[in-house]
């Protein structure tokens, strides 16, 4: 005698129906346990979870509520990645060099985020001696290479409206004039030892095409050289290996260039990477600052990447350290991510206590006349007035901006890089390079003072 449910009474097809189900529920388990022998990671994996209602189904289905180890708050990363650098002690400037939790440097979400940077194997950490003396302690007998007051050069609160003392290239102030045709006459061009030359360029599309033009390398190298370390922008490549083959060309004279690499950025499939690549005979960097900073609320396309370095000196505690932001913003909503930088600008100031020099730089897509809120941060200056920086002459879109009282290591020297001029080529030739030209502002090596000496006088803006 079969005895049934009494709910089932009369339904003679729901037991049916749910045999079906039973084997539908089955064959659904079965699909899915093979699908995770299969890919490992599951189906999961393969599905971006911020798709609109697929992705949030299917990392329901493979979650199953448990917490994922890799999430955490920017604060615990933060105060996480601190403890390590303090642990670490050896890095070049010693500990402090990540920007802690709660000193109030976040600021619109806005927070740098420290050690995603790639470097190449050139750069070596300095001894612990020096990594102590750059901790704000000078030391008991002043080195007799330091200098006893400021820079060499009185810094002034403009650019100079000449050409540099001895110097007819066409990487004077304002872009200057009298071609150099040859990489010896350009190296000749230099600046004095005893200061430093610091560049911004957007190598329009720097990827596998233009590496593929030895004509355009052996340029681009070339501009490198002139300076100390340079900001780069817009480099677009799947490959890692572009800007290690580019070192090649830089270093091919006898050199010792070295670079630092963000991660892709974007909000697009047409990713770009910032980079620094400077010379590590007079540079220096520290490897605990450096990184992409934390943009919380999408402020930017493309999330500013600092790092911090110091001219290398027989004094390190003397030498002049400062931290670059690289930035390059989305064309399409230049006045909306320069008005943000302001607050960028302001959050590296507090990032640590004893670092006062921060140098913001890149292209901006906007002109010294555009730049909002940026302009109005109380002490900011800027190098480029009234000069175009693209090849075209057309535009002006790249800049240098620091703050002008606490960065008084500036020696009121800065240009505009004409490279038709430089290397003697057309107006086509130069295109192919890239469409910005290098813009540069010079530097004392020496620091002339110190975060815990600075007495800022009240209600001095430069607007």
């Amino acid at each position: 005698m079969v005895v049934r449910d009494p709910r089932q009474a009369g339904r003679p097809g729901v037991a049916k129906r749910r045999r079906r189900a039973g084997r539908r529920s089955w064959l659904s388990t079965a699909i899915r346990f093979l699908l995770l022998g299969i890919t490992s990671g599951g189906i999961g994996g393969y599905v971006k979870p911020d798709l609109p209602i697929i992705g949030p189904l299917v990392q329901k289905v493979f979650e199953r509520g448990e917490t994922n180890p890799d999430i955490e708050s920017i604060t615990d990363r933060l105060s996480k990645a601190a403890k390590d650098s303090l642990a670490a002690s050896g890095g070049l400037l010693g500990p402090g060099g990540m920007v802690a939790s709660g000193n109030g440097a976040e600021r619109d979400g806005l927070i740098p985020r420290m050690g995603d940077a790639r470097s190449d194997a050139m750069d070596r950490p300095s001894t612990a001696a020096a990594d102590r003396a750059i901790e704000g302690s000078r030391p008991t007998t002043a080195s007799t290479t330091a200098p006893s007051t400021g820079p060499t050069t009185a810094p002034t609160t403009g650019p100079t409206t000449g050409p540099l003392p001895n110097q007819t290239s066409p990487i004077s102030p304002g872009g200057g004039s009298g071609p150099l045709r040859s990489d010896a006459q350009l190296a000749a061009s230099r600046q004095p030892n005893d200061r430093l030359r610091i560049a911004t360029f957007n190598i329009q599309v720097f990827g596998e095409s233009k590496m593929s033009k030895p004509d355009v390398v052996e340029i681009l190298a070339s501009v490198i050289r002139q300076f100390d370390v340079v900001a780069i922008q817009e480099i677009r490549a799947q490959s890692d290996e572009i800007l290690p083959r580019f070192m090649q060309s830089v270093n091919a004279d006898g050199s010792r260039y070295a670079f630092l690499i963000g991660e892709r950025i974007g909000r697009t499939v047409s990713t770009e990477q910032y980079a620094f690549i400077y010379d590590t005979n007079r540079i220096e960097h520290d490897p605990y600052a450096v990184g992409t900073m934390s943009d919380a609320n999408d402020l930017l396309h493309r999330e500013p990447f600092v790092a911090r370095f110091r001219s290398r000196t027989q004094s390190p505690a003397d030498a002049f350290t400062f931290w670059m932001v690289n930035i390059h913003t989305d064309p399409d909503e230049a006045s909306e991510e320069v008005a943000a930088l302001a607050d960028v600008f302001q959050v590296m100031q507090r990032a640590r206590g004893d670092e006062d020099d921060v140098i913001l730089l890149g292209d901006l897509n906007a002109s010294d006349t555009q730049l909002g809120p940026l302009g109005q941060v109380p002490g900011i200056n800027w190098v480029v007035r009234d000069t175009m920086t693209n090849t075209r002459q057309t535009k002006c879109y790249d800049n240098i901006l620091f703050d002008r009282q606490l960065t008084s290591e500036y020696t009121g020297r800065w240009g505009v890089m004409n490279i038709e001029q430089a290397f003697g080529i057309s107006r086509e030739q130069a295109l192919k390079v890239s469409d910005h030209l290098p813009v540069w502002a010079e530097f004392s090596i020496w620091e002339t003072q110190r975060p815990e000496t600075i007495a800022q006088a009240p209600g001095d803006l430069v607007r």
